[in-house]
């Protein structure tokens, strides 16, 4: 369950290896460039709508800090495994929204990153594309990969994820394991109130169910 004062996330399995993707590529550290360890997929799509799915991710990977040829051989890599390789010379304004989303995908991958960060990815996908994205993502969580993905869709979290957190104002108020929360061991919260049968009321119009009140 999510505080709705903010979004839940969850994470997949954590392994050796890991992806992730980034508004920017580099960081400055001391005054020098350095690769960044973590890339997000934003919910929102700002891709060249001219430029061809190959030319955009091989330009994301030489901006990663990859040599031209490595980084055309990485995005024929990483387009073949999110399931763009037949369409990766068309251009991008011609793709569906599952299509750009594989595109983020690909560019967040294409320098091999420790943190994959995936906000909303299925926002806006008919089913198809919703059950691609779900299978990319457990794809990646089998390979080794560490993947967030920050959403309000809990039946969607529930289905991808091994872990679910709920973040308030920046900070992790609480986690739990997807398998604790399904057997009713997980999430437990306590309202303080000066009118506990009031605000029993409220929660049971909310849908909550196992509701304790007790007068302190």
């Amino acid at each position: 369950t999510a505080n709705r004062s903010g979004p839940a996330f969850a994470r997949t399995a954590r392994g050796k290896r890991s992806a992730n993707v980034t508004s920017s590529s580099q960081l400055r550290m001391r005054g020098k460039p350095r690769k960044s360890p973590r890339r997000i997929v934003p919910v929102t799509s700002a891709l060249p709508p001219d430029s061809s799915a190959t030319d955009f991710v091989s330009h994301m990977a030489r901006m990663s800090g990859l040599p031209s040829t490595a980084a055309r051989e990485r995005t024929a890599e990483v387009l073949r495994h999110v399931g763009l390789y037949e369409e990766r010379y068309r251009a991008i304004g011609g793709y569906s929204t599952g299509m750009k989303q594989r595109v983020k995908l690909a560019q967040a991958l294409v320098h091999d990153p420790r943190l994959l960060l995936l906000d909303e990815p299925t926002n806006g996908l008919d089913p198809q594309g919703t059950r691609e994205v779900r299978s990319l993502v457990a794809a990646l969580a089998a390979d080794g990969a560490t993947v967030l993905i920050s959403s309000h869709l809990l039946s969607e979290v529930e289905q991808i994820c091994s872990h679910l957190g709920v973040m308030r104002q920046g900070r992790l108020v609480a986690q739990w394991a997807i398998g604790d929360v399904r057997a009713g061991s997980g999430p437990v919260a306590e309202v303080v109130t000066g009118t506990p049968e009031r605000a029993a009321e409220v929660l049971r119009g909310l849908g909550l169910t196992d509701i304790t009140v007790t007068e302190s």
